[in-house]
């Protein structure tokens, strides 16, 4: 019975895990960017805290242009999230503020993509 019961919790768990909502509203989608973007900045903060590469140095280590290319990206992306916080929080029109999350969108796409293929 009780390995029944363990079962039956770790299908609820799964299932509960697969099933994405998809957001309503701007503000919704803005907040889903925001945390794609907290996912890869602590990559990236990480990456960031290694030795820098060398010749003879540790094999964990981060190269200054990648490093620079994150920063670049991380830029960008909080720029970018941070005017479509603006646009969701005015009285802009709906469909100005979801380019204004999309545009977030696809800046935050570009730093998670880097921040998954650091080589």
């Amino acid at each position: 019975m009780k390995l029944f019961a363990a079962a039956a919790c770790c299908l609820a768990l799964a299932s509960c895990a697969t099933t994405q909502v998809q957001p309503k509203t701007p503000a919704q989608a803005l907040y889903v960017v925001t945390g794609d973007y907290a996912a890869a900045l602590t990559i990236a903060v990480r990456y960031r805290e290694l030795p820098t590469c060398v010749e003879g140095g540790p094999v964990l280590c981060s190269k200054p242009e990648i490093v620079g290319k994150l920063v670049t990206l991380d830029a960008r992306a909080w720029g970018a999230i941070d005017a479509a916080q603006g646009a969701v929080r005015s009285l802009l029109p709906a469909n100005t503020q979801e380019a204004y999350v999309e545009n977030a969108r696809r800046d935050v796409a570009d730093f998670s993509q880097l921040t998954r293929t650091i080589p």
